[in-house]
């Protein structure tokens, strides 16, 4: 598939999901899955989540560039199983800050993240024209850390950091890859 086959409609299409823009409309939804424990478990702001949040997110980052977010949807149900993004976009640096969640349970484990990953990344290098993408992660979350290392992430770095509301520290990881020749 090239790099135009793959968009349509705006939605970067996969083999199984697609990735579409995100939209004020998906307010409900992103606080909805942001505040469920198994996603707030393995997120770096551990912080309730509400709608005015959400609304300033999209008026400052997305509106403004800094970050694009997506709705990722499974293209057998078109369901919305999780978002995805790449924000703090350093167009001089070329880089950008990389990042995803599968909030459906029944939808985690089944090559989905793997997928959006590869989409996403496609997107940020191809079409972007950036050069590198580097991420946090929680040391304890090993699977996405196995996920990412698998799609050409390097560690550089772990340090503590406060990720709950009542000041309890955490081991995160900084992650980072570049663009293949």
């Amino acid at each position: 598939m090239t790099k135009h086959d793959k968009m349509k409609d705006g939605c970067i299409m996969g083999e199984k999901l697609y990735l579409r823009p995100i939209s004020t409309a998906d307010t409900g939804l992103i606080v909805d899955w942001r505040n469920r424990p198994q996603i707030m478990a393995i997120s770096i702001n551990r912080r309730p989540f509400d709608e005015n949040g959400h609304r300033k997110w999209l008026a400052t980052m997305v509106e403004t560039g800094k970050a694009v977010q997506f709705i990722i949807v499974e293209k057998a149900t078109a369901r919305p199983i999780g978002s995805c993004y790449l924000r703090d976009m350093d167009y001089g640096q070329k880089a950008a800050q990389f990042g995803l969640f599968i909030a459906e349970a029944d939808a985690q484990g089944q090559g989905f993240g793997t997928e959006c990953s590869r989409l996403l990344m496609d997107h940020a290098f191809e079409t972007l024209s950036l050069n590198r993408l580097y991420l946090y992660v929680l040391a304890k979350n090993t699977a996405a850390i196995r996920l990412y290392e698998q799609l050409g992430f390097c560690r550089k770095s772990s340090r503590k950091i406060d990720t709950l509301p009542e000041g309890a520290t955490e081991d995160v990881v900084l992650m980072s890859c570049t663009r293949h020749p």
